[in-house]
């Protein structure tokens, strides 16, 4: 049995200003957040590696963000064309004209399905199949697991992610948070994001560098070995856009390259850790307000459940 007095210090994400410097600053500080950084690109990797889909919604911030909103729509109003348009151009990462082709690519891979037609004003509606619910599951579950490490309050919304309501739920206020935070930040322009973080293949690239350092830095001090061809191989681009990308990086002054590897600036190493503390302050806030959307889920016994997709559809 849980109580809720157990997730009290969970419960106070949901008044946490996530985005502010003393949240994000206790979130560096904390022991186990090199830790939690290395679980969470070690799961982006492994995510990626394992399923070839999820792995082109990963190509870039843009797509990834869109997909999730693709997922949390459907329960918090209604996925169409218009809405999912209208999230992905407040985050200024994604154009009208990509959105609509990633909504394409969801339907023709099988992560969505058309509900109802489009009727005049009346825009067509999608839902996410079971397909897309169970693969986004395991990515909700492998990021939060990294976030339990610096609060494991949050804990027993991870052992419910597998019950339709608490995933929806999560998935839902995770696009909401995501979306408010990213429509009001002002490092959209920034060198790191324009090369790791917008760029084709570059949150792949970065995920790999990051999960190769010491099981408790949450960025590597010491060079990093890296291939050209590897990288190439494993993010699925070609090998002169990894070089493109790398030498953008020297020359915008985000990483140096010698004998010995990568090594990360410290401008570039400042922004990694509040951008994964930032990561880690939608997760644990989400979790939060899983919980108050539905305490029942967290005031009874325990039970095993296989997970099964909800309103999703095959």
């Amino acid at each position: 049995m849980t109580s809720l007095t157990n997730l009290e210090p969970l419960l106070r994400w949901q008044t946490a200003d996530a985005g502010s410097d003393t949240t994000l600053g206790g979130l560096v500080a904390h022991p186990k957040f090199g830790a939690a950084v290395r679980a969470l690109f070690l799961n982006k990797v492994g995510t990626a590696e394992r399923d070839r889909v999820m792995a082109g919604l990963f190509v870039d911030a843009g797509h990834y963000l869109a997909a999730l909103w693709a997922f949390s729509l459907h329960r918090s109003g209604g996925l169409t064309l218009p809405r999912l348009k209208e999230a992905c151009v407040a985050s200024r990462l994604m154009s009208p004209g990509r959105t609509r082709a990633l909504l394409i690519h969801l339907l023709h891979v099988g992560y969505l399905v058309q509900i109802a037609p489009d009727r005049g004003r009346i825009p067509a509606r999608y839902a996410p199949t079971d397909r897309f619910a169970a693969a986004w599951s395991r990515h909700m579950r492998s990021s939060l697991e990294a976030a339990v490490l610096v609060e494991p309050a949050a804990q027993p919304v991870l052992d419910r992610l597998d019950r339709p309501d608490v995933a929806a739920s999560f998935a839902s206020h995770q696009g909401e948070a995501i979306l408010r935070m990213i429509s009001a930040s002002t490092t959209h322009d920034t060198p790191f994001v324009r090369i790791f973080v917008q760029r084709v293949g570059g949150g792949q690239i970065l995920a790999h560098l990051l999960s190769q350092g010491s099981e408790n830095e949450a960025v590597p001090s010491a060079p990093t070995p890296f291939s050209i061809a590897d990288l190439a191989r494993r993010v699925d681009v070609s090998r002169i856009h990894v070089k493109r990308l790398l030498d953008d990086a020297v020359r915008e002054e985000v990483v140096r390259i010698g004998d010995g590897g990568l090594t990360w600036t410290d401008g570039a190493r400042s922004f990694i850790l509040f951008s994964c503390a930032f990561e880690f302050a939608c997760l644990l806030e989400s979790a939060a307000k899983t919980v108050d959307s539905h305490p029942d889920q967290f005031l009874q016994a325990d039970e095993s459940a296989e997970w099964v997709a909800g309103d999703a559809v095959s």
